[in-house]
């Protein structure tokens, strides 16, 4: 058995190769497009598959990734900085509404993964792995919790159990939400409350682009605001590790840079700058995601997961039939049966089982046919993008708290 070692610089250097091969084949793959897969998977899962090959050929890579935890800590403290709290109030009953469907569905994903899970004789816990952990909560929330389940909870494999099934859903809510949409508009006669561009809707306020502002002023701003919130959201994870506050234990350190993001993004001069800089901001958080992506899927062991391949195969199979299920008989009707119920449907099984953008690449599927549905672009990415988070780790919390 031959070892290779890459030290941090050609570890880096690795990521950033990944993410430049994920982006053309990308952009050269129309099945990839078409269900919107994100860069780093594609690259990272087909460096997973050399690095597997490689071991079975006796070559073991090892890699050296000292900067993988502040890449996600930067991401997720993106996700506080981008929160609005003031648009709750224009939201309105549809969105406290859908925000409830979207609560309770969670709960229900992880009723059947810890259930699934006691059945198929693997630790409940995987199931939360095999439910909202992955599944509502994407690639970027599951190799979060990851070093959670192999830290604390003791729980081998972790990361390479949540790659495989947030990368299912991410398929799933491409493939099946779209067409859901489509069955109840036809099957309703519904037809758009307004006629009018449905273009002009596809940018939530929470994430407006400022490309013509930007310049490496802005970039290196938004690079030191995003830094700062992961150095500082590091240490306060630190200190309540060493505290000794059982309660608090088992919060991930991303759970300190969303807070700690929103606390900084609602000082009011803070937050006048960062709506000049918003372009640079997601840009910078897209690329610190990406890497952060890219760097645990090269780190990943698949050749470890074939012995669950099947059960995992059984729980994300029943977690699609849930989600389809529960849009179509509860999110539909809860929502009103109308046209934008509908479009918000789609969205919901695209987040449900994905990721946001899944989701709003199946609202534009269904509004590119029918027409607009201003309504269902200001909800879904507003509850997609970042409250849906929120209440994942609240249920996530419990049901941990619970089976721990």
């Amino acid at each position: 058995m031959s070892d290779i070692t890459l030290n941090s610089v050609q570890s880096l250097l690795l990521a950033l190769l990944i993410l430049w091969v994920g982006a053309r084949l990308l952009s050269n793959i129309k099945t990839l497009s078409k269900y919107h897969i994100p860069s780093p998977i594609i690259g990272g899962i087909l460096m997973s598959l050399i690095t597997m090959a490689l071991h079975y050929s006796d070559i073991n890579i090892t890699f050296d990734l000292p900067l993988k935890d502040t890449l996600m800590l930067m991401f997720f403290a993106s996700v506080g900085l981008s929160a609005d709290l003031r648009l709750l109030k224009h939201g309105g009953s549809a969105l406290v509404s859908f925000l409830f469907c979207a609560a309770l569905f969670i709960v229900f994903q992880d009723i059947l993964g810890v259930t699934l899970s006691s059945l198929l004789n693997l630790d409940p816990l995987l199931g939360l792995m095999a439910g909202s952990i992955t599944l509502s909560g994407g690639h970027g929330t599951g190799a979060a919790w990851a070093s959670v389940y192999n830290e604390q909870l003791h729980i081998p494999d972790a990361l390479e159990i949540a790659m495989a099934c947030a990368t299912f859903g991410l398929v799933a809510g491409g493939v099946f939400g779209g067409p859901l949409g489509t069955r109840l508009v036809e099957r309703y006669r519904l037809t758009p409350s307004i006629k009018q561009n449905p273009h002009v809707h596809t940018t939530n306020a929470n994430h407006k682009s400022y490309a013509g502002l930007s310049n490496i002023s802005s970039y290196l701003i938004a690079v030191v605001v995003l830094l700062l919130c992961a150095v500082l959201s590091g240490h306060i994870h630190q200190a309540i590790q060493s505290s000794g506050i059982h309660a608090l234990t088992l919060v991930p350190n991303f759970v300190y840079a969303i807070v700690l993001g929103i606390i900084i993004g609602h000082v009011p001069t803070v937050r006048h700058k960062l709506d000049t800089i918003r372009f640079e901001v997601d840009k910078s958080a897209n690329l610190s995601l990406g890497l952060f992506l890219a760097m645990a899927l090269m780190d990943l062991k698949l050749w470890n997961l074939f012995d669950l391949a099947l059960p995992l195969l059984i729980i994300l199979v029943a977690q699609l039939m849930l989600t389809i299920g529960f849009v179509y008989w509860i999110t539909f009707r809860v929502m009103g049966k109308s046209y934008d119920a509908a479009v918000l449907a789609a969205g919901h099984v695209g987040f449900g089982m994905g990721a946001t953008p899944t989701a709003m690449m199946n609202l534009k599927a269904i509004t590119g046919s029918y027409g607009p549905s201003p309504q269902a672009y200001f909800i879904v990415p507003l509850v997609g993008a970042f409250f849906i988070d929120i209440i994942n780790l609240i249920v996530i919390q419990g049901y941990i708290a619970f089976l721990t």
